[in-house]
């Protein structure tokens, strides 16, 4: 099946509006995990997209619980949706010895996905694996991190030989240099390339020095205001990810900061307004209620902050390691 995307960068569904899909992949974060897989279950097979949300489902629940059936589960997923993905972008984008295919919104829309898998699947080698696959893990890590820069040069700049080649034809004195074409990306798009390099630059800021300083030399960016001013752009682009650009901008915030400096507020204000909006857009969600209750500790208000660990474990009784997150 074609991949067709819509003006927002979501795809093209029969039967389905761009309010189901994004209310669809807002379901997890609306208390409903089950109902979230049972909708992703539907369509995996034929839309490429919601077989990463069934993955980063599988992943999440196999990070959460470490046994080794879960891992299993959810590498195979993910090796299965980066199949299906990779094999859709040789035929949106096929290569050549001679030149390679200019971008377009749905070659990147693969290759963003293909990025998300390889993280996802990079995360559990490192974490749970054997030390030959923590060390795949690391090249897994290394190989995305070139992805998503490649990405990101590719949505800031375009070669103006396709744009201009008319006008070449009659003006000579036209350059030939890049040309910004910040909005040829469709907004989806764009806030899934902004959540996987904000999140590298924001991951790598906040190691030690000296591993700051091997990451930096394995070429890691390790930018932090770039990586929190890019994760806020995808939180406020209202995208299918961004509310989880959201939960590691109030990780950041609300539990990173505190470990270092107990008294320290300077995010305070951005804690507070990405907390607002994930009131209106994920109303009674658990994992916000969570990072409410660590936002109102950081504040002193120890009260406010038990009601809100209590609330998340109230709505989040489907998934048990969720509830005892809370304690």
């Amino acid at each position: 099946m074609p991949l067709q995307l819509d003006a927002t960068g979501l795809p093209l569904v029969q039967g389905l509006t761009r309010e189901d899909i994004q209310h669809g992949f807002r379901l997890f974060f609306l208390n409903q995990p089950k109902a979230a897989e049972e909708f992703f279950d539907k369509y995996k097979d034929s839309v490429v997209l919601f077989a990463v949300g069934k993955s980063a489902i599988l992943w999440l629940w196999a990070l959460l619980s470490l046994e080794p059936a879960d891992i299993e589960a959810a590498v195979s997923q993910l090796s299965e949706t980066q199949a299906n993905a990779s094999a859709l972008l040789k035929q949106l984008k096929p290569r050549s010895w001679f030149r390679s295919s200019q971008s377009t919104n749905e070659s990147l829309h693969c290759e963003v996905i293909i990025a998300q898998c390889i993280i996802l699947t990079a995360t559990l080698q490192f974490i749970s694996g054997s030390l030959l696959d923590k060390i795949k893990g690391g090249i897994n890590f290394r190989m995305v991190v070139s992805k998503y820069a490649q990405l990101e040069k590719e949505t800031t700049s375009r070669s103006s030989r396709s744009s201009v080649s008319s006008i070449d034809e009659s003006m000579g004195d036209v350059s030939s240099d890049d040309v910004p074409v910040d909005d040829w990306v469709l907004p989806q798009t764009q806030s899934m390339i902004h959540f996987g390099v904000g999140v590298f630059n924001l991951v790598t800021s906040i190691l030690p020095p000296r591993l700051r300083k091997v990451a930096s030399v394995f070429g890691f960016p390790c930018n932090r205001a770039k990586g929190l001013r890019l994760l806020r752009e995808s939180f406020l682009a209202d995208s299918i990810i961004s509310p989880i650009s959201g939960l590691v901008l109030l990780v950041h915030h609300c539990i990173i900061q505190m470990c270092f400096d107990e008294t320290n507020h300077k995010y305070k204000r951005d804690a507070h307004e990405i907390l607002h909006i994930a009131s209106q857009r994920y109303p009674d969600s658990g994992l916000f209620h969570m990072m409410r209750g660590r936002y109102f500790k950081l504040s002193r208000e120890l009260s406010s902050a038990i009601s809100c660990f209590s609330r998340s474990m109230e709505v989040q009784k489907e998934w048990k390691p969720l509830v005892d997150m809370g304690y």
